[in-house]
């Protein structure tokens, strides 16, 4: 499953598009069990990212490419900032 899904945002500039998704997973085992990961997916393809870092260059990958998701996406895993 995706986790719980958490309803307060970081701030993003201009607000949050539509149908953007946080979830929280706290891990259960290991050195760091009790460790929550904090996780974002996409509105359209839920594409799973990591930090606001990366947030933020998918939504800025998003507009270089026109709103495709699975162009965006592609741009985003081969281009480090």
């Amino acid at each position: 499953g995706l986790g719980d899904v958490y309803k307060r945002q970081e701030p993003m500039e201009g607000g949050w598009p539509p149908g953007w998704r946080k979830t929280l997973v706290q891990r259960v085992s290991g050195a760091t069990a009790g460790h929550t990961d904090r996780y974002w997916h996409t509105p359209q393809k839920r594409y799973k990212l990591r930090s606001m870092v990366d947030v933020k260059r998918f939504m800025a990958a998003l507009k270089t490419v026109g709103g495709d998701e699975v162009t965006a996406w592609r741009w985003f895993k081969t281009t480090k900032s």
